[in-house]
């Protein structure tokens, strides 16, 4: 008895739903045909609201690993930095390719800071290379035991931009090295390139993708015609209107192999 009742009510049920579904007035929006019989279409354009809203990017398993140093890890140039880095690039939290590493904060373990958070990020992350502006004192060390977890060879690429780290460690540990021309007063050149410091991280990033690895693979960067190349290679990213030189050691005079500075 209770089957047969459990039956009529879902059989009721059903009825009711049917009957509701075919009561429902349904909404066909009117079509314009022309004197031709085609169905004409109205287009309009997107705005830009819209179109600020499409993403830029695309996931990727690869990483670039963007580290903030002195000059560029406080206040509104580092929100501007990593809010152009995550609209055009994507971060690695959302499944993009930046990793951005800010100095001190991301680097700061029980209270001190380890410049060793480099190498966790080498090891972490399908990494393609580093981009360094206002490297640190240290950061050189800790590229440098990158390189020897991998037998002593560089096998990611490292640009290096306005560093505060030792020089000479920093030629060593880097495919080059990027820095204003000195002067006693803050420079025009200078006053231009931080303004412009998105396009440059921008262009370190494209040209750091399009290669297989270092630009520099050891430290005897020796002869004339490999120099040459290198300074071809950092005159492409720093931009053909910036003029860039080697710079100079001031100890023995000589020009840098891999050191220069946009005057």
């Amino acid at each position: 008895m209770k089957t047969m009742v459990k039956r009529f009510i879902i059989l009721a049920s059903s009825i009711t739903l049917f009957t509701a579904c075919n009561n429902k007035k349904v909404i066909v929006p009117e079509l314009k045909v022309n004197a031709e019989g085609a169905i004409q279409l109205e287009i309009h354009p997107a705005s830009k609201e819209s179109l600020q809203d499409v993403q830029k990017w695309h996931p990727t398993e690869d990483k670039v690993c963007v580290v903030l140093g002195y000059g560029y890890n406080e206040g509104a140039t580092k929100d501007e930095i990593i809010a152009n880095l995550s609209n055009k690039y994507g971060l690695s939290e959302d499944g993009g390719l930046i990793v951005p590493v800010v100095y001190p904060d991301d680097f700061l373990h029980s209270g001190k800071i380890r410049l060793s958070t480099l190498k966790d990020v080498s090891e972490d992350y399908q990494l393609k290379g580093f981009i360094i502006l206002g490297a640190p004192e240290d950061t050189n060390k800790a590229l440098t035991r990158i390189e020897d977890a991998n037998g002593g060879k560089r096998y990611l690429p490292v640009f290096a931009f306005f560093s505060q780290d030792d020089v000479s460690g920093m030629e060593a540990a880097c495919d080059f090295i990027v820095d204003h021309i000195q002067s006693n007063s803050t420079t025009e050149s200078a006053q231009i390139i931080e303004a412009d410091i998105q396009t440059l991280v921008n262009n370190s990033i494209d040209y750091m993708l399009a290669l297989d690895g270092p630009l520099i693979v050891n430290e005897e960067l020796i002869q004339q015609e490999q120099q040459k190349n290198l300074f071809q290679h950092v005159q492409q990213i720093v931009g053909k209107n910036r003029n860039l030189a080697p710079a100079i050691d001031d100890e023995t005079g000589f020009s840098s192999a891999n050191h220069f500075v946009i005057k």
